[in-house]
């Protein structure tokens, strides 16, 4: 078993401003462009996540047939509390779809994989997703070698969808799907905006919305306002000189709590990041600790608890000299372990749930996902003409755009009808699937 040791170190004399590390971290990034990526991304779940999501189906149930048991009168009484434009009867329904979802969760296979490639160059990017299954499993996947060209779409490119943005481009975002699909799609939001499901590999640096999270965590780590963060100071991991750094990292999502008085509310969900960088490395972090918190906490309060999430880059790969990339990032997210977790009390009483929660925080933290970056081919200072990433528009192609509610409808209906590349393992035996699952 591998050991992280660290040891507190006064290692530089000056320890460097915010501003010189996100300077170090840029300026890596640049003598990596024109850049080209392609990235196996596998996400895999444990029997501790799917025996989780038993518990929760079973517990869901169980409060279900109890409040169906009652009369229209006892049910309104017996909710003493409803979120915001809620009934009882609309609880009840949201209730069962999540008992649906926790069912689906508790069977899912062990793994996930899918493929990206990424070619990014100064304020323009082009992102090429495997799109469906026919021909091919995932095991002899290989992206083409042609350069794109929109005559072969029924050919070398039959299998891909292409995201390219580029401010040459009006709008900047158009997407188009190899094959009998005879629609472009043009946006002018960024690639992650979109929501799509397919990850992204690190250091692209996508100009999207501060708070979307569908960024790799190192990117997410780097994007934040220079203000937000804090240097706790050197430290020696592994005989390496890195350096201690802090930052909240904003997010889209919201957790709701309740006030004594029962009064329900929203607050948006921080990720409180801690990063152990290598400024000899382009700053890069050797490893990334999170913590799933709001903005009533600090750092402090919570890291009292083993972070939620660790993300380790297990290869550094000097691609050209001086310029550094994390060709290899594991990502580990841990929660209580659901075999050993206590039963809900069935009473009200205060002193029952206290007891509760001391019993719950004495359960250790398991590992119930893990998502791997494998970036198998990094290509640094890759030659690209000016129009690569100035996406055609096939003749005969009708355009939709995607950011208009009547074509919205139209465009989603074809993105969902197509297939997400993925092979999915149930023990040693691989099955294809059409669908990933997040």
């Amino acid at each position: 078993m591998a050991v992280l040791l660290i040891i507190p170190a006064t290692i530089y004399a000056d320890p460097p401003t915010i501003a010189e590390v996100l300077e170090t971290y840029k300026a890596n990034c640049q003598r990596l462009e024109p850049l080209h990526v392609q990235l196996r991304h596998t996400k895999e779940y444990t029997d501790a996540y799917r025996i989780a999501n038993r518990k929760e189906a079973e517990k869901d149930e169980q409060m279900l047939q109890a409040l169906q048991a009652l009369k229209p009168k006892e049910l309104e009484e017996a909710i003493v509390t409803l979120p915001p434009g809620y009934t009882p009867q609309l609880l009840i329904m949201v209730m069962k779809q999540e008992q649906r979802s926790s069912k689906s969760l508790a069977k899912i296979p062990d793994k996930f994989e899918s493929f990206v490639e990424l070619f990014r160059k100064g304020d323009a990017y082009q992102i090429r997703i495997p799109q469906n299954f026919d021909g091919f499993r995932m095991s002899e996947w290989s992206f083409p070698s042609e350069p794109f060209s929109d005559s072969l779409l029924n050919s070398a490119y039959k299998d891909l969808r292409i995201f390219s943005w580029s401010p040459a481009m009006s709008p900047p975002g158009r997407t188009l799907v190899g094959g009998k699909h005879n629609s472009v799609f043009v946006t002018s939001q960024h690639y992650n905006a979109l929501r799509s499901n397919d990850p992204i590999p690190p250091l692209v640096g996508i100009d999207a919305p501060q708070d979307c999270t569908d960024f790799h965590p190192i990117d997410s780590f780097f994007r934040q306002p220079p203000e937000k963060y804090r240097i706790v100071g050197p430290e020696m991991v592994e005989g390496r000189e890195l350096l201690v750094v802090e930052v909240p990292v904003a997010t889209e999502y919201s957790g709701g709590y309740m006030r004594p008085n029962g009064e329900s509310y929203q607050m948006k969900t921080i990720y409180y990041t801690r990063g152990w960088l290598d400024l000899k490395r382009g700053a890069l972090p050797v490893k990334l600790q999170i913590w799933s918190g709001n903005e009533s906490v600090t750092f402090e309060d919570v890291q009292k608890a083993l972070p939620d999430r660790v993300v380790t880059t297990m290869e550094f790969r000097e691609v050209t000299p001086g310029a550094w990339y994390p060709a290899l990032t594991l990502e580990e997210e841990s929660r209580r372990d659901p075999a050993l977790l206590p039963s809900h009390p069935q009473s009200q009483d205060e002193t029952e749930w206290a007891k509760y929660y001391a019993a719950v925080n004495r359960v250790p933290m398991v590992v119930h996902e893990r998502r791997r970056w494998d970036c198998y081919k990094v290509e640094a200072q890759v030659p690209l003409s000016p129009d690569f990433f100035v996406l055609p528009i096939p003749e005969g192609y009708r355009v939709i755009d995607r950011d208009k509610s009547e074509a919205q409808e139209v465009g989603e209906d074809v993105f969902s009808s197509l297939k997400e590349i993925g092979l999915w393992w149930v023990g040693a035996k691989p099955i294809e699937s059409p669908q990933q699952t997040r």
